[in-house]
């Protein structure tokens, strides 16, 4: 399933658990903030798994190193996503995850021009991968505000 999908319904059970009495979701934003930094987390921690070492083949070929770029990459998920949940870093971190989105834009572009599969399935369906990174920016961007 994609990971947009995965934030929609989180957000949405975390706003139902918001309305049911606690306060820290009590709102949509709060709600979204919750769910787009628990799934930062998420994906970011899948990179130290056997995951990660398919992602490695998503990287673009001219970029040196790819073991250690989804390493460096999986940390920058996980930091953004506590950042988005923490108060005092919330707005660094929407900043960090908006520039990592942009910068993973090309590699994106890549993935759903070739085709390229991770796990043997396609990564996510060519025409919808790039739409979904700027759901991914302006969902980063709401939480951060």
């Amino acid at each position: 399933m994609s990971p947009v999908f995965i934030v929609i319904a989180l957000a949405l059970a975390l706003r139902f658990t918001g309305a049911m009495a606690v306060e820290a979701l009590d709102s949509w934003v709060q709600a979204a903030r919750w769910a787009t930094g628990i799934t930062f987390i998420i994906m970011g921690t899948a990179h130290f798994t056997p995951v990660g070492r398919d992602v490695q083949r998503l990287v673009p070929p001219m970029i040196p190193r790819p073991a250690l770029v989804v390493i460096l990459l999986g940390i920058w998920q996980i930091a953004g996503g506590i950042g988005l949940i923490t108060e005092v870093a919330r707005r660094v971190a929407a900043m960090a995850l908006v520039l990592l989105l942009l910068l993973k834009l090309p590699a994106n572009v890549r993935v759903a021009r070739k085709s390229l599969r991770l796990r043997g399935k396609l990564a996510t369906a060519p025409a919808w991968r790039i739409p979904a990174q700027f759901l991914w920016i302006s969902m980063v961007l709401w939480s951060g505000s």
